[in-house]
């Protein structure tokens, strides 16, 4: 890109991921969007092999434990879009 001034990624897409990067000099505005206290939603559509059933889903929505299982994420809204 050719842009006149440093600017840095609010956020990061994983490997075989697709979806909005925006970029930034505004360090409050980084901070507003990715800080967790201000708990801003974010969505991700999830395409999966195999099947995952109700009780599967029922648990990640209700926290999933990571770094180790030391950690529970928060809870979180799940819907199934199809099979």
């Amino acid at each position: 890109m050719d842009i006149p001034e440093r600017v840095f990624p609010i956020g990061r897409l994983d490997k075989d991921t697709t979806g909005l990067i925006i970029l930034t000099n505004d360090g409050r505005l980084s901070n507003y969007l990715m800080h967790p206290r201000y708990e801003h939603e974010k969505e991700y559509v999830v395409h999966v092999y195999g099947t995952i059933d109700d009780i599967a889903l029922d648990r990640m929505a209700r926290g999933v434990r990571i770094l180790n299982d030391t950690v529970l994420t928060r809870p979180a809204k799940i819907r199934r879009i199809n099979s």
